[in-house]
């Protein structure tokens, strides 16, 4: 997928027209979701399960990282063209393809057993039904998780009103804090720094307070950090001063953000490891037709109305989001959370010929100590 991604870029950079270019922007938008589903469900399976938020908080930093090289692309492009552009940044992409390709291919639920303190090798799978269940009815038994539907409606509705702000910020200074198009889109990168801070900070605070013995903290950290963007964006929307507007800027982004990392490791919390994959494509599904409706919400409303009114409309979304996490999914969190430990349990046990219930072998005899 990487590897496809660079050539997309390649692609791109030759177009000879519109149409060649249009077909290039929408192969890289194929090719540039599919690091999260497998990169994730990677992640879970190489890093033990009391460091699940801090792993997600690095990984997603990578991914904020980007946002950071926007000025460089402006002043490359300005340099030497756009199509210079767009050449440079796909080497990249392969020689993370070639290091991908060279990653070893962990055991579905190694951590999760060693979690429990259940003898596991690595290099031994434990036969699970989810190996061999079709499609529809592996999507049916993921929307049945009660606490993945409340990440997957919440960041949903994040992506909604984050999906706006990524497009229509600039617009937004331009027009009313009378910036540069330069300065404006240079301001963009504040989004990043702020939105790094968060996710590192999110990450290790979630898995603290897990391992201190609040289970559902996870959950709750995502709940609450989402719940404080949403004042600060409405905030900042309405703030005539300039840099007062952009530090509300930057600690909004810095908690909406933050939430990313602790709710992927609930993701990973309460689905089983031969189901985590699938589910963070549902929820990537989820989160890009939001992020592709909300620009079009955005200037609806903008021509309606106006762009500042368009943006406090939306802003209550990121608290929405917030709520649904800190209700509906922190009332299910622990229960679905037990319900994987339980089937990961039972697994365990069969595969070693013992009683998943009594814990005793096929003779009756008692189940060696694990």
């Amino acid at each position: 997928g990487t590897a496809a991604w660079g050539l997309t870029m390649i692609f791109t950079g030759m177009a000879a027209g519109f149409v060649m270019l249009l077909v290039g922007r929408m192969l890289l938008g194929m090719w540039d979701p599919c690091d999260n589903p497998t990169s994730q469900s990677l992640l879970v399976d190489y890093y033990p399960v009391n460091q699940r938020s801090k792993v997600m908080g690095v990984y997603q930093l990578g991914q904020l990282a980007g946002f950071t090289l926007l000025p460089i692309a402006g002043i490359m492009g300005q340099a030497w063209g756009w199509r210079a552009t767009f050449y440079f940044f796909a080497l990249p992409a392969f020689v993370v393809a070639v290091l991908a390709w060279r990653l070893p291919e962990p055991v579905r639920g190694v951590q999760d057993r060693r979690h429990q303190r259940l003898e596991a090798k690595e290099d031994v799978a434990v036969e699970s039904e989810y190996e061999s269940i079709g499609g529809v009815a592996a999507y049916k038994d993921i929307v049945r998780c009660r606490t993945y539907m409340a990440g997957l409606v919440s960041s949903t509705a994040g992506s909604l009103f984050f999906g706006g702000i990524g497009v229509w910020t600039v617009t937004f200074l331009i027009r009313y804090h009378d910036m540069s198009v330069a300065a404006a889109t240079t301001s963009l990168t504040l989004f990043a720094v702020g939105g790094m801070v968060g996710v590192l900070v999110a990450g290790n605070l979630a898995d603290f307070l897990t391992h201190s013995g609040h289970r559902s903290s996870r959950i709750a950290v995502a709940g609450i950090a989402r719940l404080i963007s949403a004042p600060l964006f409405f905030i900042a929307f309405t703030v005539s001063n300039t840099p007062l507007m952009l530090l509300l800027l930057t600690f909004g982004a810095l908690f909406l953000v933050a939430g990313i990392p602790p709710l992927n490791a609930v993701r990973a919390d309460v689905l089983h490891p031969n189901l985590r994959g699938r589910g963070t494509s549902l929820d990537a599904v989820s989160q890009s037709l939001a992020s592709a409706a909300s620009p079009v919400i955005f200037g609806i409303l903008a021509d309606a109305l106006d762009l500042r009114t368009a943006f406090l409309i939306l802003c209550p979304l990121a608290g929405v989001a917030g709520l649904l996490l800190l209700t509906y999914g922190l009332a299910s969190y622990s229960k679905d959370e037990e319900r994987v430990r339980d089937q990961i349990r039972r697994e365990h046990f069969a595969s070693l010929g013992i009683d998943p219930d009594s814990r005793t072998d096929g003779n009756g005899d008692a189940a060696v100590s694990v």
